[in-house]
């Protein structure tokens, strides 16, 4: 399993999927400002592009690049047929551009590429505290462009997955659990906010209630912490955030309506 945990053509493939599905779902309004989506469809080819690269290292990168761009055509055609989407031209030139990007990217700086997703923009090369700014900032993306629950579901969803072939990867290069790893953080505190109103103070709560839990780590999150490779990684943080969240619904419908302040 370990092995296959640092194989990228797995998180390749899996990658590819999540847009599919987000294609056919009704997200809703995933919020942010401007052209929002067409910066995530670059953001996600960028991605998808470089792990085909780097599953696919005696591939061509001509065959890599068509296979990407194939599947922004696929998700257009798809969405061409489902009755509340369609398909969108910016939308796949958006991809496009990600994926040239992607690959130019990949030509200049290699593995840099995964650490800027372990690290969540290389927060976790911070000394001192890299986990907790890096949750904080998260908090503070949420609020002020004003991301919607839809979005975030997608976000930790697809960040959970890719954050364990990341980490995978990202211990064998930098050692067991290495601090600089950021991602699961990033997700825990997303877990922590779901489905609650995203009002600065509920937000700042889920975020102090998953620090506690990730740092004082009752049961059961430090089983889940032995987990092996990028799972354990990523599934401590994650069960943090639910008890965080757990403890968020609890005071915001219980004894102290902090969703209204």
């Amino acid at each position: 399993m370990a092995r296959a945990l640092r194989d990228f053509r797995y998180i390749a493939w899996i990658f590819a999927a999540v847009f599919f599905i987000a294609a056919i779902i009704p997200v809703g309004n995933l919020g942010g400002t401007g052209n929002f989506d067409k910066v995530l469809h670059f953001i996600g080819f960028y991605f998808l592009i470089i792990f085909f690269l780097h599953g696919y290292q005696n591939r061509s990168w001509i065959t890599m690049l068509i296979i990407s761009l194939g599947i922004g055509f696929l998700v257009e055609v798809v969405q061409a047929g489902i009755p509340y989407r369609t398909f969108s031209l910016y939308d796949f030139l958006a991809d496009a551009v990600g994926a040239v990007c992607g690959y130019i990217s990949y030509k200049l700086i290699g593995d840099v590429n995964i650490e800027l997703i372990g690290t969540f923009g290389f927060i976790g090369k911070i000394p001192i505290g890299p986990g907790t700014i890096a949750s904080f900032i998260f908090i503070l993306l949420v609020h002020h462009f004003k991301f919607t629950n839809e979005f975030v579901t997608l976000f930790i969803v697809t960040a959970s997955i890719v954050g364990v072939w990341v980490s995978s990867y990202l211990e064998e290069k930098w050692g067991e659990d290495p601090s600089e790893v950021v991602i699961d953080e990033v997700v825990g505190v997303g877990f922590a906010i779901l489905f609650h109103k995203f009002t600065f103070p509920v937000l700042l709560s889920g975020f102090l209630f998953f620090r506690f839990f990730d740092i004082v780590k009752p049961w059961p999150i430090k089983y889940f912490e032995k987990l092996p490779s990028g799972i354990g990684v990523m599934s401590d943080d994650i069960v943090a955030g639910i008890m965080a969240n757990i403890l968020l619904t609890f005071l915001s419908s219980g004894l102290i309506n902090i969703s209204g302040i």
